[in-house]
């Protein structure tokens, strides 16, 4: 290594002595960062050069690789994509084109290298065919399986190979990939926008009270979005709304539960668990597939509720044949457990508009069948399994369906039951 020093006192300080690094310097593969969704365009340019090539008959192509990875710029996090793209090394009578070096005014070498080629940097810009060096500004290293490697001037190509060979240019174009990458650095794409799964989780989480409230395209209406157009529209205020610990074990289980789905590709379920089978730290959720991926809150509570049902059933006492009491009867200090609750959707004739509302199947300890239709405050937090006592209610009416016998309650109050 180089060792310098300057001894001159500046203000009293004396410049140490330093060392120059080494460098392990080899020539950059050409490549590229852009947003994702340019993937497609810098791919044509791949395609527009390699049509030239089969015009020009020359078997070899243009390749490229492109590597996946997630930046956030101006609070946007955007899936970015690494194109590295790999030059052809053409080929003629036996020799292939590894490198192309151009040398600047000062002496230093511009190398372009094709494909993996591993071509070493040519110290002057001698030509092994002529035997002179020279003030040329190009050389060429080929190689030969049986002769081995050579370095030829630019002028002295035909000479060696009897003609001038097509296609060079491929050793040092860069196909114009960087209008690509100044469109994409200039244009914000949202197509391009990625949410992390577990943020997405917890602000879907957030916005249907856990998977309990999801709305669906199909049912949204003009006074209420669907849950996927409110969670794009308010992730920022939904996350930091509802960011806590036990939301974010509640996303990880749901991840968990959407990598064991086994349903075929292209159903709901296979779907699901594409989106949600990658690493946890890379994994993200492409634009494209936001709606799925929010409605795994509500897959995920449907299956949890029905698993609780099921056991909840499973303990029940034998259905009876026959109803708790008659109509308009009063009942008064009813036990029972919550065994299934599900959401409706009814027509409000004084909000003129479909609301949601909760059916709860509840079982008596002697295996009465008790159907409410809740409302108001009163079912708030009533969840399959839960032990509740009914204060007071109304016989509304008795029904057999599918052969249960059934009693509907109105007016319902509820107390506490004893611990």
């Amino acid at each position: 290594m180089n060792k310098r020093s300057d001894p001159r006192d500046l203000g009293g300080v004396i410049l140490e002595a330093y060392e120059e690094p080494e460098w392990d310097w080899a020539p950059p593969i050409p490549q590229w960062e852009f947003q994702a969704t340019s993937v497609p365009a810098a791919v044509a340019k791949v395609e527009q050069a390699n049509a030239k090539l089969e015009k020009l008959g020359i078997e070899e192509r243009f390749t490229y690789e492109t590597e996946y990875f997630v930046r956030t710029n101006y609070g946007i996090t955007q899936e970015m994509a690494r194109f590295t793209l790999n030059r052809p090394s053409i080929k003629f009578e036996g020799w292939s084109f590894t490198g192309a070096h151009d040398f600047t005014p000062t002496g230093e070498v511009v190398s372009h290298l094709a494909g993996d080629a591993t071509s070493e940097i040519p110290e002057d810009n001698h030509c092994d065919h002529c035997g002179s060096t020279r003030a040329r500004d190009r050389v060429y290293t080929i190689n030969h399986p049986e002769k081995g490697t050579m370095q030829v001037g630019k002028s002295c190509l035909k000479a060696f190979l009897g003609m001038s060979p097509v296609g060079l240019w491929t050793l040092e174009s860069d196909l114009e990939l960087d209008d690509v990458k100044y469109q994409s650095d200039h244009t914000v794409n949202p197509g391009a926008q990625v949410w992390d799964v577990d943020e997405l989780l917890i602000a879907a989480l957030a916005q249907t009270n856990d998977g309990a409230e999801y709305i669906s395209r199909d049912r949204a209406t003009f006074e209420q979005r669907s849950t996927g157009d409110a969670v794009a529209l308010n992730f920022t205020t939904l996350l930091a709304a509802g960011d806590s610990a036990k939301r974010r074990r509640l996303a990880r289980s749901i991840v968990a539960w959407a990598k064991k789905l086994d349903g075929e590709p292209g159903t709901y379920e296979g779907n699901l668990k594409s989106i949600f089978s990658g690493k946890r730290e890379e994994n993200y959720v492409r634009k494209q597939h936001f709606g799925l991926a929010v409605s795994v809150v509500s897959a995920y509570h449907r299956a949890q509720q029905a698993a609780v049902e099921k056991k909840v059933q499973e303990q029940a006492p034998p259905a009876l044949k026959s109803f708790i009491a008659p109509k308009d009867t009063k009942l008064e200090g009813v036990d029972a457990t919550v065994e299934k609750v599900i959401s409706v959707e009814v027509y409000d004739p004084y909000k003129r508009r479909d609301v949601t509302k909760r059916v709860l199947t509840l079982r008596t300890p002697d295996g009465h069948l008790i159907k409410w239709w809740g409302g108001g405050k009163a079912d708030e937090g009533l969840a399959t399994g839960q032990s509740i006592r009914i204060k007071a209610a109304i016989v509304k009416d008795n029904e057999v369906y599918r052969d249960e016998y059934q009693t509907v309650v109105k007016n319902v109050r509820l107390e506490p039951t004893a611990a």
